[in-house]
């Protein structure tokens, strides 16, 4: 697909019939913020996560790379995230993070 990333996430090793297709489309329009890379990073090294829930408050997070309004505005695009799911070739519902 054009202008799009898709594939399958296995959420775990041990039993990999549990797996999620899923496409997401990009626009020249709509690319994240670069930043964007260094607050997922972050989220995923200090486990402020449980799946696609952000489980640490989100106004206690400290990010040394950039501002308090920066962040907001990160935090703010992931949310917006949206990421379709395929299930036998059809997309159904769509995947976001929420807190």
């Amino acid at each position: 697909m054009e202008n799009s990333i898709s594939g399958i996430a296995i959420y775990n090793e041990s039993a990999t019939e549990e797996r999620l297709e899923f496409v997401w489309y990009r626009t020249e329009e709509n690319v994240p913020l670069k930043e964007l890379n260094i607050l997922i990073e972050k989220i995923i090294a200090k486990k402020w996560h449980n799946g696609d829930k952000i489980s640490k408050h989100l106004e206690k997070m400290e990010f040394e790379e950039f501002d308090n309004t920066t962040k907001e505005n990160i935090l703010d695009e992931l949310l917006k995230v949206d990421i379709k799911m395929v299930d036998d070739g059809e997309e159904t519902d769509s995947y976001f993070v929420h807190h």
